[in-house]
């Protein structure tokens, strides 16, 4: 049976969209990409939220490009591996959840030793640094935002850290929307 994950509220899509200048996403409690604003496109690249960033978890640990990308990979790779175990204490019965793990665990040496060592944390806000292809390196801040109403959704907003980094952003998010609508 193929997974089909809750769509998102059409209130939260109205906050995701109503942020132009600052890269945000939702994901479930698998790490499922639920919906990505254009800004998020431009910082992890056109086709996040398809693919293998279909999954950030497996995007973390599977893409070469975004582990690349990543300058604190392995702290943030760590607080991935916490945040799963958390989610999967919680959802201790979902088989797509378990089947993302266990992908990971197969693929990846570094999430396996990680799984093993029993860590359960909650990622929910944090800094860290990233090489941007374009942008060059930036460094963000990042909360998550978490729904109560039982979806398991979580809002993911990425902010700049600095004023270098702002201005950085926002080049690069304009960059991409004049090409966006170039194409138009």
């Amino acid at each position: 049976m193929r997974h089909e994950p809750a769509p998102v509220r059409a209130s939260l899509r109205a906050v995701l969209d109503g942020m132009p200048l600052l890269p945000a996403y939702v994901v479930d409690f698998r790490f499922d990409v639920l919906a990505a604003n254009p800004a998020a496109a431009a910082l992890f690249g056109p086709g996040f939220g398809t693919g293998l960033t279909a999954n950030t978890a497996r995007a973390l640990f599977l893409d070469d490009r975004m582990r690349d990308s990543q300058l604190d990979w392995p702290r943030i790779a760590r607080e991935m591996v916490g945040n799963l175990r958390a989610n999967l204490a919680r959802h201790p019965g979902d088989g797509r959840l378990r089947e993302v793990i266990d992908e990971l665990r197969r693929s990846s040496a570094d999430f396996a030793d990680w799984w093993r060592d029993q860590t359960v944390a909650e990622r929910t806000h944090g800094r860290k640094r990233i090489q941007h292809p374009e942008a060059g390196p930036l460094t963000v801040c990042y909360d998550v935002l978490g729904s109560r109403d039982g979806a398991d959704q979580y809002l993911f907003t990425i902010t700049p850290a600095g004023p270098a980094d702002e201005r950085k952003l926002r080049e690069l998010i304009t960059r991409h929307s004049r090409f966006r609508l170039a194409a138009i």
